[in-house]
Order: C-alpha cells, then sequence, then structure tokens
C-alpha cells in the first residue's frame, strides 16, 4: 500500500483510464478515536483519482494554446502534485520561470 497524505492506496490495483489521462487508486481510511462507550475503530474505502500527465505536459499543453506565463502559474497554483520516483505529494505555491529540470533547489523547512 502507498500512503498519500494519511490515506493508504493500493497502485497495484489501479484502474488507468488512458483516454481521460487518470487513474483510479483503490485504497482506505482508517481512524482510532475514544468514545464515552469505548474505542471505535473506523474504517472505510475510498478512491483516489489521479492525473497520468505531468506538471511539464500540463505546461506545454499551456503554452501551445498560447496561454501566457503568469496564466499558466495561476492555474497551477496550489495544485497537488505527486511525485512518481517516491510517491510524495508536493503543493505547488509559485514558479520559477528561471528554473529547468536539472536545477536544484532548497526546500522550505516550513512546507
Amino acid at each position: 500500500l502507498t500512503p498519500i497524505g494519511k490515506n493508504y492506496f493500493d497502485h497495484t490495483k489501479k484502474v488507468s483510464l488512458f483516454h481521460f489521462n487518470f487513474e483510479l487508486w483503490p485504497g482506505y481510511v482508517s481512524s482510532i478515536s475514544v468514545t464515552e462507550s469505548g474505542v471505535m475503530l473506523t474504517a472505510d474505502v475510498t478512491h483516489k483519482v489521479l492525473r497520468t500527465d505531468t506538471v511539464l505536459d500540463f505546461i506545454e499543453e499551456m503554452f501551445s494554446k498560447r496561454k501566457s506565463q503568469a496564466e499558466i502559474a495561476k492555474e497551477l497554483a496550489f495544485q497537488i502534485v505527486l511525485t512518481r520516483y517516491n510517491n510524495k505529494t508536493y503543493r505547488v505555491s509559485e514558479i520559477d520561470w528561471s528554473l529547468n529540470p536539472r536545477s536544484e533547489f532548497n526546500q522550505r523547512s516550513n512546507v
């Protein structure tokens, strides 16, 4: 199982919707809470819908539609992206157009 946020998803059982550039990952949500009558375990089924295109694919598509860098940055602001190499999620805060995929950067400690 792959943790994404506080939930767990089974990427080996994903359903790919190639025509729409989406994948559907089955998973579950669980929580433990203390109630007046004792400890309660809650388990529920959930699904995660993931886009299969990359941020670079999205940027190239927007440029092909003659969108400006400001318009693209506005579209991507506050979006959550999943990196395939470590299955971690990151929230896009801004785009530095002077950098490229080979650039190195320092991650802010308050992220």
